[in-house]
């Protein structure tokens, strides 16, 4: 699995603003945070519209951490911004497989208990794990 871009970014932006404290505006989190001018706005919105971060109008405006850091999961995060986490299609909802053998193939358990691996560690590390260190 390979998350993309703006998932990055959007974790890179979680961890800046947690450390920080505080109102940061937009163009220090692209400075500070390695990201693309471009890319501030889009993430940002999707973090205010899952509630982990809230803004600031004006002159002095920004964004601050809106959420509790004990409280958020590397995994409510990540989950945010990619369309699947799964690591493999068979894993998905409609279960396909171009073999017809979702219940005997070992190659799906395989996938399953990676995919239960990944799900359990992304969701053991809380944002405030990854501040303290």
């Amino acid at each position: 699995m390979q998350f993309k871009l703006t998932t990055d970014y959007a974790l890179r932006t979680m961890i800046l603003l947690a450390t920080r404290g505080g109102v940061v505006p937009a163009g220090v989190i692209a400075k500070e945070g390695g990201i693309a001018q471009n890319y501030v706005p889009k993430i940002m919105k999707v973090l205010k519209d899952n509630d982990f971060v809230g803004a600031v109008e004006g002159i002095k405006g920004g964004f601050y951490l809106k959420a509790d850091p004990t409280h958020v999961t590397v995994y409510d995060i990540v989950s945010c911004f990619e369309s699947t986490m799964n690591v493999n299609r068979c894993l998905e909802d409609d279960e396909f497989c171009s073999r017809n053998m979702t219940e005997t193939c070992l190659a799906r358990k395989l996938y399953e208990q990676l995919q239960a691996d990944t799900d359990s560690r992304l969701k053991s590390i809380m944002l405030a794990d990854l501040i303290e260190k």
